[in-house]
């Protein structure tokens, strides 16, 4: 989201780690966790941002995953895994929400 790179960070500066955070929360995270459509790569501040559900909802987030990682984006697996139907979250929810 910030465009933080562990590898360009200047000599001297602070290190963070990246954070796996799944879009996919709640009681479905166990099953969010290898799977690239329903994961974001973040540094820790942006990781605190995403805790934000009101202004990350999970279109915005699958938003985010495509503007970043377009081929992993699949929002019909990612119904499938979070459940309440094939059209919980459609294409057009994630383009507006981009």
């Amino acid at each position: 989201m910030c465009s933080y790179d562990p590898q360009r960070v200047r000599p001297g500066a602070i290190r963070w780690a990246l954070y796996c955070h799944e879009i996919a929360r709640g009681i479905h995270r166990q099953k969010a966790l290898d799977k690239r459509y329903a994961i974001l790569v973040v540094c820790p501040v942006c990781h605190d941002d995403l805790d934000n559900t009101a202004a990350w909802p999970e279109a915005r987030q699958l938003a985010f995953l495509n503007l970043s990682r377009p081929d992993d984006l699949d929002i019909p697996a990612y119904n499938a895994l979070v459940g309440w139907g094939p059209h919980r979250i459609t294409e057009r929810d994630v383009e507006e929400a981009g």
